[in-house]
């Protein structure tokens, strides 16, 4: 349309999950290739720009691709300004072999994007008496009986909340239930509703109902989400769809419900996989992604905050142990609370933030005196499950090792070779006796996290370049052995086979001849 703007279900399907479909066919065709999206109004690049919150998401699920298809170098640039100028900036786009994975442009002007250390978010405060949550102030939370809801509904207690209504599906459970009774010690009464927010109309008949029990309300939290984590590979639409509804419909029917109100505050609780993409997640990061452009595109009071990992609670403590072996500084309950008080406290906050601790070596401007109008930071950080290192020259590897004949060696020479190597390391790297070839990776615990790990550490013992998902997309030995032999070029990584070895395959050609 001549407007650029679309109905909200076209716009996923068109964008999000076509796109969901060339990556999956071109990923099972090609290893090695160039692949470039281009959106408009699909980022606030410009102070003043608007996003389409469907566009958004693609974003999210190509920083993921990024990732987890290193060898089709996807890139996205998001195109914006005079009309004239549109084509002119995406040829310029397509000429770049090896730019950055994001792009924008405003006219002629291109921009890349950097991560900036917000101070705002702790001065000015407001005035005593009108902070951010009220006395005797009345709150919703969307996902108000997980973990991480019910945390945010102890701490508006804290600071002086009377009412905090707690909304999901099942309407509570005992958990919640006792810590109902935590929040009623500071003189806070907490209230549980079930609702399905996906629902058309579910929230709105809701929140009228808070209104005619317990008064107007002045703000509000989603923090409702799920996950189902898988690479792109192997996701379907149906499958980024169950992880998009709580988020994307949620704020969608949370905002319809509260037109009218004078709301003080309306926090979108995202993900740093939403920003920076993350392995395995590429239906989560579309749909924090989503959240990211709703708030943009909304303005005031709407905020989307892009969290880090919670190391005490949430969806993330299952992997927090292993991301601190990794050297990943989780987020500390008190550490995620005070900051979003001090957010919230804030005369003019940006309408997207990371709330995070900052990876070691990552680069982050330090502005002096410049009010940032752009996604900025409270400290930044890459995604919740590590990436590992983007290797874009793997197949090149391979190309090379293909001329090696290695002094005449077989093929099945080199892949056995590969394949017991690759089992020793296996055996040492899970701690196990034995491993059987027959067995799936899955069944030794193989996840994301390991993944990175194992790719990683072979990369660095054998000399090779290999991707962070290697694990993940290679899940039967075999499979993988003949990946790191023909694709990788393993063999020639490895020490080739002694004097004895090689004697004795002449000697066995020779009995034979």
């Amino acid at each position: 349309p001549t407007d650029g703007r679309r109905g909200e279900e076209d716009e996923l399907r068109l964008g999000l999950y076509a796109c969901l479909a060339a990556l999956r066919t071109l990923g099972e065709r090609q290893r090695k290739s160039r692949f470039l999206v281009a959106t408009r109004d699909g980022q606030p690049i410009a102070a003043d720009d608007r996003p389409v919150p469907a566009r958004a998401a693609l974003w999210g699920l190509l920083r993921t691709a990024a990732i987890e298809y290193p060898g089709m170098r996807p890139r996205i640039v998001d195109l914006g300004g005079d009309p004239g100028a549109l084509l002119p900036a995406l040829v310029a786009e397509l000429g770049v072999a090896r730019g950055p994975v994001e792009t924008g442009y405003r006219g002629d002007v291109r921009h890349v994007p950097v991560r900036v250390r917000d101070r705002s978010a702790y001065t000015p405060a407001r005035p005593a008496g009108q902070g951010p949550i009220r006395p005797g102030g009345r709150y919703l939370v969307l996902g108000g009986h997980g973990g991480l809801g019910l945390e945010v509904a102890e701490r508006f207690a804290r600071e002086g909340a009377g009412v905090v209504a707690l909304v999901s599906r099942s309407g509570g459970n005992p958990g919640s239930d006792e810590r109902a009774a935590a929040i009623a010690a500071h003189g806070c009464l907490a209230v549980s509703y079930s609702a399905d927010i996906t629902a058309p109309g579910a929230l709105t008949d809701l929140v009228e109902r808070m209104r005619r029990e317990h008064g107007d309300v002045h703000g509000v939290i989603h923090a409702a989400g799920t996950l189902k984590d898988g690479l792109i590979r192997s996701a379907t639409a149906e499958d980024v769809a169950a992880v998009m509804r709580p988020k994307a419909d949620g704020v969608r029917e949370l905002s319809a419900a509260v037109t009218g109100s004078d709301l003080d505050f309306a926090v979108l609780f995202a993900s740093v996989s939403g920003t920076f993409g993350n392995l395995g997640q590429g239906g989560y990061a579309a749909a924090n992604a989503y959240l990211d452009g709703y708030a943009h595109a909304h303005g005031a009071p709407w905020l989307s905050v892009d969290w880090g990992l919670w190391g005490e609670v949430g969806m993330g403590t299952a992997v927090a142990d292993q991301l601190r072996a990794r050297g990943v500084r989780p987020l500390t309950t008190a550490e995620g609370l005070d900051a979003l008080i001090a957010v919230l406290a804030t005369e003019r906050p940006a309408r997207q933030l990371v709330i995070a601790h900052p990876d070691a070596g990552t680069e982050i401007v330090e502005p002096e005196g410049q009010r940032q109008t752009q996604a900025v930071t409270v400290g930044s950080t890459g995604p919740g499950v590590p990436t590992g290192p983007a290797v874009p020259t793997a197949t090149a590897v391979a190309d090379s090792a293909a001329s090696d004949d290695r002094s005449g060696e077989t093929a099945g020479n080199a892949a056995e070779r590969v394949a017991d190597a690759l089992a020793d390391f296996l055996v040492e790297r899970l701690g196990i006796a034995s491993l059987d070839r027959e067995a799936l990776l899955a069944d030794y615990g193989m996840s994301s996290i390991m993944s990175v790990e194992l790719s990683e550490e072979l990369s660095r013992r054998w000399g090779v370049s290999l991707p962070a998902t290697l694990f993940l997309e290679y899940g039967a030995f075999d499979e993988l052995a003949e990946a790191l032999t023909e694709r990788y070029g393993a063999a020639a990584a490895l020490p080739e086979p002694t004097g004895g070895e090689a004697a004795g395959a002449t000697e066995d050609v020779t009995d034979t001849g």
